[in-house]
Formats: C-alpha cells, sequence, structure tokens
C-alpha cells in the first residue's frame, strides 16, 4: 500500500512522507494490529464470493463460501470477523447451522469430522457497508463524476463486505462472481472466467478465479463503466482500468513502463511475475495512493495525469512500481503478522526505488535513500521505535515500516555488495513463494549469503530503535605521509537504543587515485591512518550511504569542493548538503562548482534539483542572480528544475526582481506544481502580503486535482485574516473536490483560531464548525476523519452532539477513538490568545534579518561617500 502525501507536498519522492496531523494523512489501522496472531482453529482453503452489486443503491447481497478444514480434532465452533452484516442463513456441509453474532465477530456450530477434513460453510447475507467498500456517484453534494464502488481491506476493512478469519496468517485461493448492472464493469482478482447475463433484466455477472493463495485483506472489487487498456508482458495481460472517457495517452504515461518495471523485477528477485494476470484500476477518493490487491492493484486517479506533468510526475509513476513490487511483497510473500509489516511495505518501497535507479540513474537512488534515512532519523518520533516491536521493546508503535524498511534493506545491500545480496534475495523470494513470513527467514537468506551471523545487524536496525551518531575527524601527517582518520560513536545510549556494530567504509581520494577499507567500529570510538600516494583531495565516510547515521565530519572548503566530482553520487550528495549548510557565505570556488552543476543541462535531475537548494541557502547576490538566470534559461525547459529553483528562491529575501520572478511564474507556468512551488515562495517572503494573490488564485480555478487552489487555502490558513473565510467557505462543501474541501476546513479553523479570543472567535468558529459536522456524514472516512479533526481545533458545545452521534454510527474504530478525543478536547478547551507559530516566528526573524541587511548596505554607502 502506499499512503497519501501531505495536502502541502506533492510530486515528493518520499511516498511515504504521509504523518498522522495531516488532513488526509490520518492512520486508519485497527488497534491490536502489533498483536500476536490470533490462534487458528480451522485453515481456511478458499474464498467465494457470490454477490449482487447494487452500486447506486450502494448495497450488496449474496453469499460467501469458505472451504475449511479443522487443524485439531475436537473442533466444533468457527469463530469469523464481520461488521454490521444482516445474516440471514449459514449452513455447513450442505445443512443448516446455528450461528450467533456477537459484536463484530460471528460463531458458527461446526459438526465434528475428523481434523483435516474440509467442508464448505456458507452464510447468506446482505449488506449496507459504510467502511471495506466504498461507494462513489454524482449528486448535488458530491465532487463524483460517476457512480462506483472500490474495496479496500488492509488491515481489517473487508469484514465489512464479507465474512472472514481477519488476520494474514491464512492463505487460501479466491474465486468471486460478481452481478453489476450494465454498463458496468466489474474487476477482481485472478483471471476473467467469463461475463454472462444474470437472471436480471440488464445485468450481467462477472466471474473471476485466482488458483494461487492470498490473505484475507487482498480480495478486491471495483466497480464503474470503466474503460479498459491492454498490453502483455509475455503471456501475462496487463490492464489498466480507467475511468471513462479517460484518454489512452495519459493512461500510457501513468502504466505504460509497468512491462519494463517487470523485467527488472523478475531479474532481481529470481522469481517471474507470479500471477496470469495484472490489473491497475484508478478510481474516485481513494483512500491511498495505491493498493497492492493480488493481481487487482485500485490506485487514486489523480494520478493520472496530463501531459504538460510528465517530466514532474515521479509519483504516478513511484506508486505504480511500489504496488506492483507488492505483488512479490505482501502478496506472493505475506507478512506473517502486522508486526512484521515491513516485509511486505519496506521491500516494495525498495524495490520502486531500484526501479527508479535504473529508470533514472544511480543519482535519483541516492537522493531517494538519503531523503528515506533523514526522515527515519527525525520523522515524528518514530526514530526511537523499533521497527518490529518484541516484548522487550517500546510498546507505543514501531519505527515508519516504509523508510525504514527501505533503508535496511539498502544496509545490507551495502553490507553484502550487490552479488551476494541479490543472491540472498532471490533465495528467501524462491524459498518462500506464497507462503507467509518473519524476519527471521530474511535473515537467514542474507546469513547464507554472508557467511556468518547477522544477529547483531537484526538486532540493532530492526528489533531495537534508534540511529547513530558520529563524530569523524581526519588530518594529514605530512611529516609520515600519512592521513589518519577518527570515528566516535556519540549517541545517548539506553532504553531500545544500542551501540551500534557498525561495518563503516572509508573512501580515501588523493591526486593520484582512491582507495576505499572498511573500519568496524564495535565500540565507542576507532582510528585508522592510510599511506598517501599523492595530494589528500578528500576523505568519505560511508560512500554507498549504507549507515544512516548523523554524521560530523568537518571538511575544508577545497575538499567539499572536490567530493562534488566523485563518482559515488552518495558522496556528492553529503558534499552538497554540507555546502548547502554554510549559510554564513561560501567562496568563489564553491559558488562556481555549484552554480555548474545547477546550469548543465546534461547532469541528473536530483544533482540539479540539490544545487538549487544549495544557492537558495546562501541568499547571496550573486547567488540569487544565478537562480533568476537559470529561471529564465529554463522557462521552455526542465519544469523539475524551474520548481527546484523557485523554491530555492523563496529561502532568501524578498527582493524585487526575486518578487517579480515568482510573481511571473505564478500567473504563466503550464506546470500547476510549479506554480504551487512559487505561491510557497512568495508566502515565505511576504507572509501576510501573500494574501491577495492566494485569494485571487482560490477563485480563479479550477486548475488539474485543483492542486493551485488548496495551495492557495493552504497560505490563507497561514496569513489569512478573519475577511478571507467567506472566500474559504465557498470550498467546505460536499461537492468540492475532496482534498480542497479539507485544505479550506484546515484553513478556515486556523484563520478563526487567530481571532481575539470571546466574541470575535466565536461568531469566526461557528460556520467552520458547522461545515466540519456536514463532513461527519460524508461516505469518504477521509473526510469524515478531517471533519473530526478540524472540530478538535474549531467545535464548540454543539460539535459535541454531531461526534457523539458520529460516535454511535461509526463502524471505524480509529474514527471513534479520534472522535473521543475531540469531544474531550472541546469539553477542555481554554481559549487563549495564540503564541506566535514557528512561521511567524520565521518570519519575524526574517524581517529583522532583512532590516539589518538594509542598515548595512546605508552604513556601506555613507563610508564610500566619505
Amino acid at each position: 500500500m502506499t499512503p497519501t502525501p501531505r495536502l502541502s507536498v506533492l510530486f515528493v519522492l518520499l511516498l511515504f512522507a504521509a504523518g498522522p496531523a495531516a488532513a488526509d494523512d490520518g492512520d486508519l489501522q485497527s488497534e491490536g494490529r502489533e498483536a500476536i496472531a490470533p490462534r487458528r482453529t480451522v485453515d481456511v482453503q478458499h474464498l467465494a464470493l457470490d454477490l449482487t452489486v447494487d452500486v447506486k443503491d450502494r448495497s450488496i447481497a449474496g453469499s460467501a463460501t469458505l472451504t475449511v478444514a479443522p487443524l485439531r480434532p475436537g473442533v466444533r465452533e468457527l469463530e469469523l470477523q464481520q461488521v454490521a452484516l444482516d445474516v440471514s442463513a449459514v449452513t455447513v456441509a450442505g445443512a443448516a447451522a446455528p450461528f450467533r453474532l456477537n459484536g463484530d465477530a460471528m460463531f458458527i456450530e461446526l459438526p465434528a469430522p475428523p481434523a483435516g477434513e474440509a467442508f464448505d460453510v456458507v452464510v447468506t447475507y446482505a449488506a449496507r457497508p459504510t467502511n471495506g467498500l466504498h461507494f462513489r456517484g454524482p449528486g448535488r453534494d458530491s465532487p463524483d463524476d460517476y457512480f462506483e464502488v472500490w474495496s479496500q481491506g488492509e488491515d481489517t476493512d473487508h469484514r465489512h463486505w464479507f465474512p472472514l478469519f481477519n488476520h494474514p496468517s491464512d492463505r487460501f485461493t479466491y474465486e468471486g462472481r460478481f452481478t453489476v448492472e450494465d454498463p458496468f464493469k466489474a474487476a477482481s482478482n485472478g483471471r476473467l472466467v467469463g461475463t454472462e447475463p444474470s437472471g436480471r433484466t440488464g445485468w450481467s455477472t462477472w466471474h473471476y478465479r485466482l488458483d494461487q493463495t492470498l490473505v484475507g485483506y487482498l480480495p478486491a472489487l471495483a466497480v464503474a463503466p470503466y474503460e479498459v487498456f491492454t498490453e502483455t508482458w509475455g503471456d501475462v495481460p496487463l490492464e489498466t482500468w480507467a475511468p471513462p472517457g479517460t484518454d489512452e495517452a495519459m493512461v500510457r504515461r501513468t502504466t505504460g513502463r509497468t512491462a519494463a518495471m517487470m523485467d527488472v523485477f523478475a531479474e532481481l528477485t529470481g522469481v517471474p511475475y507470479p500471477y496470469p494476470v495484472y490489473r491497475q484500476i484508478y478510481v474516485q477518493r481513494f483512500m491511498y495512493g495505491g493498493m497492492e490487491n493480488t493481481t487487482a492493484t485500485i490506485m487514486d486517479r489523480d494520478q493520472l495525469v496530463p501531459a504538460h506533468l510528465a517530466e514532474l510526475d515521479t509519483r504516478a509513476e513511484t506508486v505504480v512500481a511500489h504496488e506492483l513490487a507488492h505483488q512479490w511483497y505482501g502478496d506472493q510473500l505475506t507478512c506473517q503478522n502486522w508486526r512484521e509489516m515491513w516485509l511486505n511495505e519496506g521491500f516494495a518501497t525498495f524495490f520502486s526505488a531500484l526501479w527508479g535507479e535504473r529508470e533514472h540513474g544511480p543519482e535519483w537512488y541516492a537522493g531517494r535513500i538519503a531523503g528515506m534515512s533523514g526522515g527515519v532519523r527525525s520523522a515524528d518520533g518514530r526514530a526511537l521505535k523499533p521497527l518490529v516491536p518484541r516484548f522487550f521493546a517500546n510498546p507505543g508503535g514501531r519505527a515508519n515500516p516504509y523508510a525504514k524498511g527501505a533503508t535496511v534493506l539498502h544496509s545490507l545491500r551495502v553490507l553484502l555488495g550487490d552479488d551476494a545480496f541479490f543472491a540472498a534475495i532471490a533465495d528467501y523470494t524462491r524459498t518462500h513463494q506464497h507462503g507467509l513470513v518473519e524476519t527471521e527467514d530474511l535473515r537467514r537468506a542474507m546469513e547464507a549469503q554472508w557467511g556468518g551471523d547477522l544477529d547483531w545487524f537484526f538486532d540493532q536496525w530492526v528489533y531495537l530503535a534508534g540511529h547513530p551518531e558520529l563524530k569523524v575527524q581526519h588530518a594529514v601527517d605530512a611529516e609520515a605521509g600519512r592521513v589518519r582518520v577518527s570515528i566516535e560513536q556519540t549517541q545517548e545510549v539506553g532504553g531500545i537504543v544500542p551501540r551500534f556494530v557498525l561495518p563503516i567504509d572509508v573512501l580515501i581520494v588523493t591526486s593520484t587515485g582512491s582507495t576505499t577499507d572498511r573500519l568496524w567500529l564495535e565500540e565507542t570510538s576507532i582510528a585508522a591512518s592510510w599511506e598517501l600516494d599523492g595530494e589528500l583531495l578528500y576523505v568519505a565516510i560511508d560512500p554507498r550511504g549504507g549507515l544512516h547515521a548523523e554524521i560530523d565530519h568537518p571538511r575544508l572548503a577545497g575538499e567539499l569542493v572536490a567530493q562534488l566530482g566523485s563518482e559515488h553520487p552518495a558522496v556528492v550528495l553529503s558534499a552538497l548538503s554540507a555546502l548547502t549548510e554554510q549559510v554564513g557565505g561560501v567562496g568563489d570556488a564553491e559558488r562556481a562548482a555549484v552554480t555548474a552543476m545547477l546550469k548543465d543541462a546534461t547532469a541528473p535531475r536530483t544533482i540539479r534539483e540539490r544545487a538549487a537548494a544549495a544557492l537558495g541557502a546562501w541568499r547571496d547576490d550573486a547567488s540569487v542572480a544565478t537562480l533568476l538566470e537559470v529561471l529564465e534559461a529554463e522557462r521552455d525547459g526542465s519544469a523539475a528544475v524551474r520548481q527546484a529553483v523557485v523554491g530555492a528562491l523563496g529561502q532568501g529575501v524578498a527582493r524585487d526582481e526575486v518578487v517579480a520572478a515568482l510573481g511571473r511564474v505564478l500567473s504563466r507556468d503550464p506546470a500547476e506544481p510549479v506554480r504551487v512551488r512559487a505561491l510557497r515562495s512568495l508566502g515565505a517572503l511576504l507572509e501576510e502580503g501573500v494574501r491577495p494573490r492566494a485569494l485571487s488564485l482560490l477563485q480563479r480555478g479550477p486548475t488539474w486535482n485543483r492542486l493551485v487552489e488548496r495551495a492557495a487555502a493552504d497560505e490563507l490558513g497561514r496569513w489569512g485574516e478573519a475577511s478571507d473565510l467567506g472566500a474559504l467557505a465557498r470550498f467546505r462543501g460536499p461537492e468540492v473536490d475532496r482534498r480542497l474541501r479539507h485544505a479550506a476546513l484546515w484553513a478556515s479553523a486556523r484563520v478563526a483560531g487567530r481571532e481575539d479570543v470571546g466574541r470575535e472567535r466565536d461568531e469566526a468558529r461557528d460556520p467552520v464548525a458547522r461545515d466540519a459536522e456536514r463532513a461527519l456524514l460524508d461516505p469518504d472516512i477521509r473526510t469524515r476523519q478531517t471533519g473530526i479533526a478540524v472540530l478538535g481545533e474549531a467545535g464548540d458545545a454543539r460539535s459535541i452532539e454531531a461526534l457523539e452521534a458520529l460516535r454511535r454510527t461509526e463502524h471505524e474504530p480509529a474514527l471513534i477513538r479520534q472522535a473521543e478525543r475531540a469531544i474531550d478536547g472541546i469539553r477542555k478547551r481554554k481559549d487563549v490568545d495564540p503564541d506566535p507559530t514557528e512561521a511567524e516566528l520565521e518570519a519575524r526573524l526574517k524581517r529583522m534579518e532583512e532590516r539589518l541587511e538594509a542598515a548595512e548596505s546605508e552604513l556601506k554607502e555613507l563610508q564610500e561617500r566619505r
């Protein structure tokens, strides 16, 4: 599964950048996800669904047949999970069977056949699901364009539309028969057996079968009047199911590299694509970027991009690669329990990066790994949590399974080397095909290629927490002709944060060549020296970026410039990062080198983007002039470079020429993400002065996916006044694009919250709270989630009644808990005048710096006149 990005960050490289604070990013996973797997009493061998799906009526009816075999003698009761299913009958081995519903559980009495003997359990039922199956449709209070229903099962949501053993520890084959109204098409898992008229006039039955096994959260269903586009990978059909009227060229831009991805993944895993077909289904208002249902990935249609955004749209390509990689890792091999989720998500994230390495080059891959590593070290406190929690570990959750999982795999790649690492991956994949896996399975495969014990590696990176902090120093002993390197491990050790065992590669580059040696840091510090065969150019620690450590390594300017010419992309990016941090000023050599990288049209995109960021951080006249020059030169060139440059310009001061250039980009650039970045930069430079532009853009639209309007709402949330609430109100209704509606609700809550305590704030919040209460009734779970969160900020006593009503009718445990917290927050709220936000404090600091620069300029002029 690919998480949804934050509202204010689009087309980012990191899929896992989501966090629960953003309106579209909250964790919807159910309680008990980290728990030990529930005890299985039967083996579910096959699931057959036979359902009539009335998309317009938002209802389903039919049967679920589970072929089960008791795992031990004397099993007399089968427990399944279900939510709000209207069960009318149950049969076991063809005979009516007693059953009872108890909360979200269903208990069925069984006969007493010998252990291992299989029989069918048929549950006949009807339902109007509010989760698990998500209904969409046009109407006065809907942003949808057509009728549709799609499923989303991970981790426990399928129980809302069919009964099942609700845990990934059981695998079974699958069959689905779905009767839908013509001209709707139904997509599901596996091979399409056939389509035939049903007994109901104007309705047809779509019959699918998957002979390979899957687990309970991976069956899929999507129904709509789709356009279907097909190509092949060998004998495997590759289908894209797109919204009605979708242009084929748009589809090919998004999914056209799927076959090439399959080539790469088959090569790297040692296992060909393991299923008879692959479908990618693009739906309205999906909850995430994508979901890897076996053979039938469901994705958000917003990723079908127009031609003018093709260069910028690395996200859509990355999502396609991520979900395809899941067909190997997550579907063919499935985590044994939810604690081991990184074996699904970490692998898919890592393999999507490997695809990017092949397609976009090693610089792209190095930048992605570096970004994930930085995110793991700093994101929302999860750096202090283990990747796989154990009894001795912090019980309060786990580290990010996407980012940290991928970085752990990259560390293994660097440790073992490519040949041994990918041999281990192939062995792991072949050994556990169509089975369940845990971390120890991967460890054993890696150890077989490593030739030794890797407990130390998996203990510190998977089962424990934290990350290394290293202080590095190097010095040349000219008399001895040697260079000495010392490395000290400085992180605070305690609890579940260990002193790490680190294989540290040290790259020594001189005027005559280079050498790389591996040091093993097993204690607090280590030192070593090397004979120099020429002038030392630089020393690079961890040249392949496998340590994921905070490294404090002072280097001279000349050394950093020399590193920019390294053959190792991670070394180049490290040097650019160090140069970016030299905000106090840089010399001519550093500026010339970085400027050359930005201006080099043949340089990799990642390098040019990082070079722009460095120039923006320096903020001096020469750097700003270079950025403006490149912005003009790329006016009809690289949108990605333009986006990086306008972002870099926002780090400086509000020079007239910079504001004018950003204004031109905002009004003229054909790429919406570039215009969004220009608006962000203008907001950073002008602060409240950006309001008129934001108001104008909010009302000018519509732009693709309402990107610009969403950014305008965000800026009004930062800098708007109470008089802007009327403009925002137009976008808080149910007929508005979902993400724009969320942005407008959040912006309104923030604006209202800045009013003076008392009547002014109460009056400003009142209409915002009423609109947020309407969001609680929306069929879209993300909108309900946003409504609850906004009420937690802006709700009043009337809102408590609406939240209590949601608690009584909502079936999603995470939303119920969120509503309870919002109610508690409203009751305990003590309004005070808000402290300045971080952005406001930064703005004040920036204004002081500008005044200081102006004073220094005036003083210089006076001195020159004298």
